[in-house]
């Protein structure tokens, strides 16, 4: 999907990332809005395949 994702520090509070609109996988970096265009992708792929 083209998005960026970034190393980061997995000791980083939840709360600093929430308020930039991060989200982390462990020690990876990556803006909420992409994970939810993604997550939207799969939902429909989903959808479309079982409907």
């Amino acid at each position: 999907m083209g998005s960026a994702y970034y190393q980061g520090n997995p000791n980083v509070a939840n709360e600093i990332l929430l308020k930039a609109e991060v989200i982390r996988y462990y020690d990876t970096y990556g803006r909420e809005i992409d994970y939810t265009k993604m997550e939207k992708l799969i939902v429909d792929c989903i959808l479309n395949r079982t409907g």
